[in-house]
């Protein structure tokens, strides 16, 4: 005998597009991405990849490798990041896929580096003590001629429009004018140098700076606070 489980989640898919389009008209000339890390947060991250594509989204973030490979091939123009960098052993896999690593630490930036000039993202901290680059990491020219595709960081108060973003903002640009960017086909130019921050939008336009956002958050009606991270 087959029993149907008690609870079922049912994807509106209407109300996903809906979602993302609200927050891509508020997020000014910045990208409007998407996390759809642990399986779209429940909902399919193939599914939710196939709609959000459709719709115009173009910037997508996954957690790991094994997430990258069970997304298949992607959408012609869609860029694929995944935030966890790359270990040792992901080096195969990520060589050959055409998603990028969220660069981290020192060791995975050397570890890239050294694999050649494939594109890549990078995460520098900015006050949230997490995870990414420490500012003297950034200083002293660790990035320099990096093929870097996204600069990105992560605010504190994302959930408050607060004077701790504005600081975080401050910091993340002056970061980003120490870094000597590798040199880029006209091409890409225009994708040389996107930033985002990884987590949170304000209605302040000094604060709607550099933002990535996904809409799976369930508590905001609309949507107020954007999460990649």
């Amino acid at each position: 005998m087959t029993v149907s489980p008690p609870l079922r989640l049912r994807l509106d898919a209407a109300a996903l597009v809906s979602n993302w389009r609200w927050l891509a008209a508020r997020s000014g000339a910045a990208a409007c991405g998407a996390a759809i890390k642990a399986d779209g947060y429940g909902l399919g991250a193939r599914p939710v990849l196939e709609r959000l594509a459709a719709a115009g989204c173009r910037d997508f973030f996954v957690t790991t490798w094994a997430e990258a490979g069970a997304l298949g091939a992607l959408p012609q123009g869609v860029g694929l990041s995944v935030l966890h960098g790359v270990r040792a052993e992901d080096m195969v896999t990520a060589i050959a896929s055409l998603a990028r690593p969220t660069l981290n630490t020192v060791e995975q930036v050397k570890r890239w580096r050294d694999a050649g000039d494939a594109p890549c993202d990078v995460m520098v901290d900015t006050g949230m003590n997490r995870l990414g680059l420490a500012t003297q990491h950034v200083v002293g020219g660790l990035l320099d001629g990096l093929n870097i595709d996204t600069l990105m960081s992560h605010l504190v108060s994302a959930d408050e429009d607060v004077p701790r973003n504005e600081q975080q903002r401050t910091a993340f640009a002056a970061l980003a004018r120490l870094i000597r960017f590798a040199p880029v086909l006209p091409a890409k130019a225009a994708k040389a140098f996107r930033c985002c921050s990884l987590r949170g939008t304000s209605s302040s336009a000094e604060t709607r700076w550099l933002i990535s956002v996904s809409m799976f958050r369930p508590s905001s009606n609309p949507p107020t606070t954007c999460c990649v991270a």
